[in-house]
C-alpha cells in the first residue's frame, strides 16, 4: 500500500480531550515517498529528513525478541 498519515498533536488546546491533547491529521493518506517532501513544503522553517535505518545483525536480534 505504501501510504501513511502525518498527524499533528497539539498540547493545551481549547478542546477538552484525552489528557489535554488535540490530534489533527495534516496529511491523512499520502504516499510514503512524498511524506518528507510535503512536510518540508508545508513547514519550510524546519528541516525534515528520512531517518537512516540500520538493520540489526542476527546475533543481536535475540536481544530485541526477549
Amino acid at each position: 500500500m505504501n501510504r501513511g498519515s502525518i498527524e499533528i498533536i497539539l498540547i493545551g488546546g481549547q478542546e477538552k480531550t484525552e489528557r489535554g491533547l488535540s490530534r489533527v491529521y495534516l496529511f491523512p493518506l499520502i504516499p510514503l515517498a512524498n511524506d518528507y517532501k510535503e512536510l518540508n513544503r508545508f513547514l519550510p522553517t524546519f528541516n525534515f529528513y528520512p531517518p537512516e535505518l540500520t538493520l540489526v545483525s542476527k546475533e543481536r536480534l535475540i536481544y530485541f525478541w526477549r
